[in-house]
Parts: C-alpha cells; structure tokens; sequence
C-alpha cells in the first residue's frame, strides 16, 4: 500500500511544489536541499511522469491558489486574476 501511494501521489506532489517554485523561489533551496532537488528534478523529468497530468493543471492550481487567497496568492498576476479582495469584517476591502 504504501508503495502505491509513493508512485500515484509523490511525483504529483513534487509537480504541484514546482509550480509554487516558480512563484517563489524560496521553497526549496539549493545548498539546503540538495537531495530533494534532485530527486526532484529527475522524476519530473521522466516521460511517463509528464504524461499522466492532464492539460491545464498548473492554470487549475494556480487558479485555486488564487480563490484560497492565501499567502501564495500574493505572488500571482491580478490582471490574469483578478482584483485581490480581502474577506474581512467589513466584507470586500480590496488589499
């Protein structure tokens, strides 16, 4: 079971963490994490890893980053977006 599990969610995970990656650049660091960069990189690398995310997975997670309204929506494009709305008390202060 817990084999299965590392095939089917590891590289998503690692694919998900590249894309915050491009946003901040801050995630993994290289003299810090060496290993995990590399492991990193090589099983994004492999043809059957790229093959199995479906088109328009980066736009779809980036696009849930952005309803979240995290700190990670912080780092994307309002123009693509749209206005970055604070849900506070008084309901809609724009940031």
């Amino acid at each position: 079971m817990s084999f299965l599990w590392l095939i089917l969610v590891l590289p998503l995970s690692f694919q998900l963490l590249e894309y915050i990656d491009e946003l901040n650049p801050m995630i993994f660091l290289d003299g810090k994490h060496p290993k995990i960069l590399g492991w990193k990189k090589r099983l994004l690398e492999l043809k059957e890893v790229q093959e199995v995310y479906p088109p328009g997975l980066k736009d779809l997670y980036l696009k849930q980053i952005w309803k979240r309204k995290g700190y990670l929506s912080t780092f994307l494009d309002d123009k693509k977006y749209g206005p970055h709305v604070k849900n506070g008390i008084n309901g809609g202060e724009l940031y």
